[in-house]
């Protein structure tokens, strides 16, 4: 019986041209910086059960590369426009929850100090201090009464970057309020998520730090010996 002929998929070694158009079929991407084309390539490629002869010349290489230039760009494009969703969302969804904290804070609060013997008895919610039209401080919680104030920072997630900014505002509070220069302030920090070790790192730093005790009940985790830093 004669032997049947061995099948050869390429009849030729492989070229750069070739390697473009497979990677073409594929839908790889296609790098040029390093092939070297002259202006008519042969390529013998075996389709099916037959072999065929196809002609592929620099311009079908470069309407190729243009192509798939222009195919990853739209995908760019998508991502980021994908990247800017997720941002937006991920903006409104801390946004939301930092509204919700304050909220929860605010209406409980004044108790809790209370308790701790200082004595205040109003509420203000984001107070923005401003310097000749310009904001240079924002407070989320302003605890007050004649002689004691309590600032609280409000976030979603408290990280040590943020410890170290309110302290730097407290520092600087009597700037602020230069009416009150006499009174005495205080910080507290509020948190659904202390990273880090943040809520220990305030507690240091003489700062009153609020938690959630669950089922939406706020209370201070300093120890009733707890002797506060007075800015």
């Amino acid at each position: 019986m004669p032997c049947k002929p061995a099948t050869t998929r390429f009849m030729q070694q492989e070229t750069p041209a070739l390697r473009l158009r497979v990677a073409a079929r594929r839908g790889e991407p296609l790098h040029l910086q390093n092939l070297h084309f002259t202006s008519k390539i042969c390529i013998f490629v075996e389709k099916k059960d037959f072999r065929k002869m196809e002609t592929i010349t620099f311009e079908d290489i470069k309407q190729l590369f243009l192509e798939t230039r222009e195919q990853m760009k739209e995908t760019d494009k998508k991502f980021r426009e994908t990247d800017k969703r997720i941002k937006a969302l991920t903006d409104l969804y801390t946004t939301q929850w930092g509204k919700l904290m304050e909220a929860l804070i605010a209406t409980s609060c004044l108790k809790l100090f209370q308790n701790r013997g200082i004595d205040i008895s109003q509420t203000q919610s984001r107070v923005e201090i401003f310097e000749q039209r310009q904001k240079v401080a924002e407070f989320d919680i302003v605890l007050a009464n004649g002689t004691e104030i309590v600032m609280i920072e409000v976030k979603t997630t408290m990280k040590k970057e943020d410890v170290d900014e309110f302290i730097e505002k407290m520092q600087n509070v009597k700037k602020y309020y230069p009416k009150y220069a006499d009174c005495k302030f205080y910080g507290a920090l509020a948190a659904i998520k202390y990273d880090e070790q943040t809520d220990k790192y305030g507690y240091k730093k003489g700062l009153f730090v609020l938690v959630n005790s669950g089922e939406g009940v706020i209370k201070i985790a300093n120890k009733s010996t707890f002797q506060p830093a007075i800015f």
